[in-house]
């Protein structure tokens, strides 16, 4: 089956592109050839969010590739072929046919990494998604003509839509959005109003392809920011790891979820438990509203639960505790400081996995103090305006 690759030759290489190009005709298919225009202000970050993970100095490889124009190659291989090759981060199973060409024209151009290329159709479809707005999909026949781009990468400043963000995070990553996605993409609450919880494989990853902006301050909170329309729209953004949730669950969510409204989300049994969850160790008590939430989606998950007769969290242990035992998950405390752990809760259990030394370990940050911490953070970073709005929604609540 044939896979859609890409190659860039930066601008510091592209003395040589005759010759690659060229070449690339005589393997693969050349689809589309585009000449990209970055701005000067924001290349090292579009290198970053381009690359990810593997880049570790953004500067060093603006002086390596060269900030001027470079040509972006959208290549079929007919026939992809995956082996074993050493990267630069180690062992990794790529495609050869693509990955081998790139260290001959590296080689050809002096070295440096002056050439890119995508390892597997995944990358490929990633870059395609932050550089052209496109994915794999979208290319099928030979385009003969040069397209100009004069942009940086897609979400650089805003984001034209919510749905255009998703589109992006499908092609890029492994997340979910973890609840209240029922109404997205379509519908919404904006600045302090709501927030999109997320959560995700990999911590840098999901900042670097959102492009989104921290607001909460060093390690109390992981509120973040986006502009969709030039209108504030939050996120908070989690990570498989920072004990929001046992970490093997947060690996198994990510592994059996599902597409809703072509947003990434729990599967059902997932949903119904993580809020469960939520409701129980992360809330300081249990109101009406998650009961009414916990009882549309829990009576086709799990039907011992008489919700007419549950006023309180305990009421509500043992069907929390039976599934974390089943699937021998823990109890964990975050690394988000600003997350409710309600340890007076978890330290009654008689079933479930304790964390080591959960007792001495475990400090929660007094509210008054969270509080002040926040609004500080949100008077210089927001404004007025944003304190006075975040003030009134904790109000509400």
């Amino acid at each position: 089956m044939s896979e859609i690759h890409i190659f860039i030759i930066w601008n510091k290489a592209r003395k040589k592109e005759s010759d690659i190009i060229t070449d690339i005709k005589k393997r693969f298919k050349v689809l589309q050839i585009y000449e990209i225009h970055w701005s000067e202000q924001e290349f090292e970050r579009n290198l970053l969010r381009l690359y990810g993970n593997s880049l570790k100095n953004s500067s060093s490889k603006k002086i390596v590739c060269g900030n001027g124009p470079f040509l972006f190659l959208v290549i079929k291989d007919e026939n992809p072929k995956y082996e074993k090759r050493n990267t630069l981060h180690g062992e990794d199973i790529v495609n050869v046919n693509i990955f081998d060409k790139k260290i001959e024209y590296r080689k050809i151009t002096e070295g440096g990494q002056r050439i890119h290329a995508s390892n597997s159709e995944k990358e490929a479809n990633r870059n395609i998604g932050l550089i052209v707005n496109k994915s794999i999909t979208d290319f099928n026949e030979e385009n003969k003509d040069i397209k100009q781009i004069h942009s940086d990468l897609i979400g650089s400043k805003k984001w034209e839509s919510l749905e255009q963000v998703f589109t992006i995070l499908n092609q890029s990553l492994d997340y979910v959005v973890l609840r209240n996605f029922e109404e997205l993409p379509t519908k919404y609450n904006k600045g302090f109003e709501g927030d999109i919880d997320i959560l995700a494989e990999d911590k840098n990853e999901i900042e670097l392809i959102t492009n989104a902006e921290k607001i909460s301050p060093g390690k109390f909170g992981r509120r973040f920011k986006i502009l969709i329309n030039d209108e504030k729209v939050h996120l908070d953004l989690r990570y498989v790891g920072d004990g929001y949730l046992d970490e093997e669950w947060e690996k198994l969510i990510l592994k059996e979820k599902i597409i809703k409204n072509k947003i990434s989300v729990p599967n059902n049994k997932n949903y119904f438990y993580s809020l469960l969850y939520h409701y129980l160790i992360q809330k300081k008590s249990l109101s009406k509203m998650h009961l009414m939430k916990l009882h549309g989606l829990g009576k086709n998950i799990d039907k011992n639960i008489e919700f007419n007769k549950i006023n309180s969290k305990e009421q509500l242990r043992e069907n929390l505790e039976k599934f974390l035992a089943k699937k021998e998950f823990s109890y964990v405390i975050p690394i988000d400081n600003s997350v409710f752990f309600d340890n007076s809760f978890v330290i009654k259990s008689k079933k479930i996995k304790i964390l080591k030394e959960i007792k001495t370990r475990y400090k929660q940050t007094p509210t008054l103090i969270r509080l002040i911490q926040n609004s500080i953070f949100i008077l210089k970073s927001e404004g007025i305006k944003s304190l006075f709005q975040a003030f009134m929604v904790k109000l509400k609540k």
